[in-house]
Order: structure tokens, then C-alpha cells, then sequence
């Protein structure tokens, strides 16, 4: 199930053109990640903490497919995805953030499927943007790579994208709106 992050834009956010800067919009996703991470108990002071372990963003892209201005309501979908690095042991997750231009859905009493299957109804054209970011779990001193921690790892299991939803999926919504 994706986590759903309802948002509006702030006039700060916007350039001279009157538009959401691009680079803004991978903070919005940002944003949405540590609202998901809050969502299933984890301490934010704890996890943002240079010590120990980190999990530093190590790609992101970013697919701009309609502008946003100040005032408007969006929702943000997360949905991680662990990246198994062969034999190794999980350090590596990705997440697929779409903006969309509706409200979150209510899930209050319904089962959480209902959520995904709001989700693939929308129709491209309800998309601002996507993104996508690569995370790796290190030892802060070593900054070498590290198992995932259980609660990140229940974050990871909680969230997931269900089986054929993903940046295949986005890279189709994005190709039928250009």
C-alpha cells in the first residue's frame, strides 16, 4: 500500500515564473518520506542523526509532466521498493513518489487495497510529476554499506508497492501524457 502525504504549495516554493521550482519538488518528496517514516513510529531525531547508521539519498530523478502553483492541493504517493544487491544482505531501497492533483483517499474503515485501486484509476492527466529516489543504508564512520535496521525495514515492508506497480507503471503514465 502507498502512503498517501496531502500537501498544498506555499508561495515560497515558487520561481519567477510563478511555478513550483523543480528542485522544490524533490523536497516535497522528501517531506512525504519523513511524514512516512513518522506515520510507522520512526523517531526522526533518531533516524536523521549523522551518527550511526544513515541512509543517504544516492540517486534521484524527477519527471516535471504539469506545473504547480501557489495554492494548489496536491497528494503525494510513496511507494518503496528494496533493491537486493544479489546475495547480499538488504542496504538498498527505492522509492516512486507520483503528485497528484486529488485529495488523498479515505481509508478509514476500508481495507487497503481500496487505496492501490484509487491510485490506478487516476488518469495521467490528474499526475504534476514523478520521482524517484535510490537510498543505501551505511555506517557513518565506515560509509560502508549496512543490513537495514528492523524498524526501517518494516517502514519498507509496510509502504511497498504491490507487485507490478512501480517505475514501470510511472514511465507509462508519463509517456501517454507527452
Amino acid at each position: 500500500m502507498s502512503f498517501y502525504y496531502p500537501r498544498q504549495i506555499r508561495f515560497h516554493e515558487t520561481d519567477g515564473a510563478g511555478v513550483v521550482y523543480f528542485a522544490n519538488l524533490l523536497t516535497l518528496c522528501h517531506e512525504a518520506y519523513e511524514a512516512s517514516l513518522g506515520a510507522v513510529g520512526i523517531d526522526l531525531a533518531d533516524f536523521f542523526s549523522p551518527q550511526g547508521l544513515v541512509v543517504p539519498v544516492v540517486h534521484g530523478s524527477l519527471d516535471c509532466l504539469r506545473p504547480l502553483v501557489c495554492g494548489d492541493r496536491l497528494t503525494i504517493a510513496l511507494s518503496p521498493r528494496p533493491l537486493p544487491q544479489g546475495d547480499r544482505p538488504l542496504s538498498d531501497f527505492e522509492i516512486h513518489y507520483r503528485l497528484l492533483a486529488v485529495p488523498a483517499p479515505s481509508t478509514e474503515g476500508t481495507v487497503e487495497i481500496c487505496a492501490e485501486d484509487w491510485e490506478q484509476q487516476l488518469s495521467p492527466a490528474q499526475t504534476f510529476a514523478q520521482a524517484t529516489t535510490r537510498h543505501v543504508c551505511i555506517d557513518a564512520a565506515s560509509r560502508r554499506r549496512q543490513v537495514l535496521p528492523p524498524d526501517l525495514a518494516a517502514w519498507l515492508q509496510r509502504w511497498q508497492a504491490a507487485p507490478g506497480m512501480g517505475e514501470a507503471q510511472s514511465h507509462a503514465a508519463a509517456e501517454s501524457t507527452g
